[in-house]
């Protein structure tokens, strides 16, 4: 697993690890084998590392609810609009109907 395999949102991707460690006494080989392992281990400390970011996860889901508000002018999306309405005067109205 490497940085690559995190998504924006920081969870690592679904890559098993597939390292075979050497059998041969081949010094190039089992150079090339710790090289490997090394970088698959840093990559699980980077996806990790990610994962145990909350910070940077509540800021991409933010970035995620606002595409998804907006148009790609920037403007709210009319139906978004309209549920958000919607919802706050039936909010209003629970709580007025409580009350009286």
């Amino acid at each position: 697993m490497t940085t690559s395999d995190i998504r924006p949102d920081g969870v690592a991707g679904t890559h098993p690890t597939t390292t075979t460690p050497t059998t041969s006494n081949d010094p190039d080989a089992i150079r090339e084998d710790i090289e490997r392992t090394r970088n698959e281990l840093a990559g699980t400390v980077d996806a990790l590392q990610a994962k145990l970011d909350v910070k940077a996860q509540a800021k991409a889901r933010v970035a995620r609810a606002k595409d998804r508000a907006t148009t790609d002018d920037g403007k709210p999306r009319p139906e978004v609009v309209a549920g958000t309405v919607g919802a706050v005067l039936l909010l209003v109205g629970l709580i007025w109907w409580r009350k009286s």
